[in-house]
């Protein structure tokens, strides 16, 4: 039995060995964006091109992968002689192997940019598989049952899935800010072939007395292969209309249809900084010609040896009746419904830190779901512009649990012609035999619109047609100006150049916070109120603090912002007795002398001219509408008051304020009484006798006409002068 399992085995190594493998990769091409193809697995990034095409079948992708030997491994050469080494490379194989294939060839791929939007369609022809098994698979194959007497072998890990497709794809990438691109492909998916199998319960069970095998099995296989239906793959024998139905049917009339999409997106932190973010090859194909599947519910076969003498004198019927056994215990159910298989999907994260405008270094990582395993990988990597013509790109990647993959790319542009050459292993390329990992996309473009050709005054990457600083150099994300102050408000459009301030503000700092920028603010190191220039007023008098003698007492603007609380005229700082009224001539204070019994007061005969002067007083006296401030209108009249009563000593004078009947009583009364207190008090403060002047408000109790008129009401709102001895 011994030798039967190692005959399986040598056919099962040769078919791996000898197929044409490849599988997915794009680590190197990522952040390769000198050529058009790298839109497509970073959908947010736009080439270096203004248009490129890709020339129909010279474009190719092609990659190969094993994590669980190489051929060198195998075929070993001793003395001069060859051999093939099983016992080296089942000893040293992983506990689960992966392999993989990807082909891809370009039937039609192109791209243009027009201003910060770009479109790209593409045709190609995808051939992908996937064959995962685990260890115990080889060591069945190799050793037989013999290393796991009384043990159950699990083979539920193994699977495989295949697909050859076509696939036409629509992207739109675009430069959504300063600072953010998105970019998304819509594919839709013509499925030619494919063979999926769904995660099953397999297993081995050597008993440890007879050595008798105990298999157990749960599997689910989907096909969709030209196999399954007549003629077979022998419509490619034939010949004429035949043969040309047959394959048109092949290749355009399938009813195997499917959508995927990719999609990135990417921000730029600053000029040095951008992150990138891709899914890509989401999606799923319906299958639903040339299907058959099959599945096998639980099913136990039991193999206990065979009757020597029997096998001896009739060896075939021995062998059928095992056949039948087995036929019985595990014979599959047949269907021929539909079913979805998925693409083989990516998460893609990437970080790009730029040098100066034609070096970059990057730092990608990558994950794939695969059998319920999470297949990861991260690369490191540089891309430099030698030329004008030249891009060279160079990768260190951690793949499939190898760390031996360096990679490079190269571009080379000649007119209107560009040729290029990825790998993510250049030593796997050159010597395939003794790597696990093998990869190569090279191709041809025609390209339009190379970077290089606009002039740059300023020398900050950025063409003059772009930059709106061409004499300054700046950064991109400020379209080419400088941003001094560092506060992400470029020096065009910021008032404060050498100042970081906020963007809401126009780049001008507010040290006080009061949401008035400093260089219009009064008082920039104190919160303070808009209608009076940014600064404080503690009492609310409506005076600044700054000019304020009294900030903490609300005040009037004629004493600079000090109280008078007795109301004679003298503020409350220079008024020894602020709440009793007094002369200013005793400091504010009251005369504790008994004053002299007053004469009654007699009203003089004004002579023509006196007369005159009360009445521009009386004519011309206005005050702040609702308040007990004069205009300065009135203040000539009232200075020619003040030379009448200079002239005249002897002359007394009393001011009565009146009102309208407008509004609450208290509030005309208390009105009257301070406007006839204010014309007091500026006549007192030009040199006159405080005792000389009597004033008192009647508020409305003295109208001189109706009130229920406006011009009675204007000739009831007055103020009266009566001039006694």
């Amino acid at each position: 039995m011994r030798s039967l399992f190692r005959l399986v085995w040598s056919m099962a190594m040769s078919c791996m060995l000898t197929s044409n493998v490849y599988g997915q990769s794009d680590l190197t091409l990522y952040h390769f964006s000198a050529i058009g193809q790298s839109n497509e697995i970073n959908p947010a990034e736009f080439p270096r091109q203004k248009v490129f095409i890709s020339l129909p079948v010279l474009n190719i992708h092609t990659l190969f992968m094993h994590n669980g030997f190489t051929w060198r491994d195998l075929h070993s050469v001793r003395n001069g002689s060859a051999y093939w080494d099983f016992d080296q490379v089942v000893g040293g194989i992983r506990k689960n192997q992966l392999l993989s294939f990807d082909h891809r060839l370009d039937w039609l791929r192109f791209g243009f940019r027009v201003n910060k939007n770009f479109f790209s369609a593409s045709v190609s022809e995808v051939i992908h598989a996937d064959f995962a098994y685990p260890r115990e698979f080889v060591n069945l194959l190799y050793y037989g049952n013999a290393a796991y007497i009384g043990e159950t072998v699990s083979l539920k890990k193994m699977g495989l899935q295949a697909s050859h497709y076509r696939e036409y794809a629509l992207g739109y990438s675009r430069e959504i800010t300063d600072r953010w691109n998105a970019g998304i492909r819509l594919k839709y998916l013509y499925g030619m072939e494919n063979i999926r199998t769904e995660p099953a319960d397999l297993s081995i069970y050597t008993d440890a007395t007879d050595y008798s095998l105990v298999l157990n099995t749960d599997y689910v296989v989907n096909t969709s292969l030209l196999a399954n239906d007549d003629p077979g793959y022998d419509r490619f024998d034939t010949t004429g209309s035949e043969r040309r139905r047959l394959l048109r049917d092949y290749f355009w009339r399938q009813q195997n249809h499917g959508f995927g999409f990719n999609a990135g997106v990417q921000f730029r932190m600053d000029d040095q900084w951008r992150f990138n973010l891709s899914v890509v090859d989401i999606g799923f194909i319906t299958w639903s010609s040339n299907v058959r599947n099959y599945k096998a519910t639980r099913g136990t076969y039991s193999f206990s040896g065979i009757d020597l003498d029997r096998f001896i004198n009739d060896s075939d019927a021995t062998f059928q009746e095992v056949l039948d056994s087995l036929g019985q215990s595990f014979e599959p159910v047949e269907s021929r419904n539909a079913y979805t298989s998925p693409l083989a999907g990516r998460v893609m994260l990437s970080a790009v830190y730029q040098l100066n405008p034609g070096t970059q270094f990057s730092a990608l990582v990558q994950g794939r779901r695969l059998y319920h395993r999470t297949l990861p990988s991260a690369t490191l990597g540089i891309q430099r512009q030698m030329t004008r013509n030249l891009w060279l790109t160079g990768t260190y990647s951690m793949h499939n649990n190898r760390f031996d993959n360096i990679g490079a790319g190269i571009a080379v542009n000649g007119g209107a012609f560009q040729f290029y050459a990825l790998c993510d292993n250049l030593i796997g390329t050159i010597d395939p035999l003794g790597h696990h990992f093998t990869q190569l996309q090279a191709g041809f473009n025609l390209i339009w619109g190379r970077p290089g050709k606009d002039k740059d005054t300023d020398r900050d990457g950025i063409a003059d047609k772009a930059d709106r600083c061409p004499e300054l150099a700046g950064l991109r994300a400020f379209s080419g100006c400088p941003d001094q102050d560092l506060d992400s408000v470029p020096d065009i459009d910021d008032r404060c150049p050498t100042l970081a301030g906020s963007a809401r503000l126009k780049g001008c700092p507010d040290s006080d916070h009061d949401g008035i920028v400093d260089v219009d603010d009064a008082c920039p190191e104190a919160y303070g109120l808009y209608r009076l220039k940014g600064c404080p007023d503690s009492d609310n008098d409506g005076i600044r603090d700054q000019d304020d003698t009294c900030p903490d007492l609300a005040g009037v603007a004629f004493y600079k912002g000090c109280p008078d609380t007795d109301g004679d005229s003298i503020p409350d700082p220079d008024d020894r007795c602020p709440k009793i009224p007094g002369p200013l001539a005793n400091r504010g204070c009251p005369v504790e002398e008994a004053p002299p019994k007053p004469k009654s007061p007699v009203k003089v005969t004004l002579a023509k001219e006196e007369q005159e002067i009360l009445n521009t007083v009386f004519s011309n006296l206005e005050f702040e509408t609702g308040k007990a401030v004069i205009r300065v209108s009135s203040f000539r009249a009232l200075d020619e008051l003040v030379e009448l009563l200079r002239k005249r000593p002897n002359y007394k004078l009393t001011i009565d304020g009146h009102t309208d009947a407008t509004g609450p009583v208290a509030l005309n009364d208390k009105l009257s009484k301070d406007r006839a207190e204010s014309v007091k008090q500026y006549l007192t403060v030009k040199g006159i006798d405080p005792l000389r002047i009597t004033a008192t408000g009647y508020g409305s109790r003295k109208p001189i006409a109706s009130n229920k008129t406006v011009e009675g009401r204007q000739q009831n709102r007055r103020v009266e002068f009566t001039v006694f001895e």
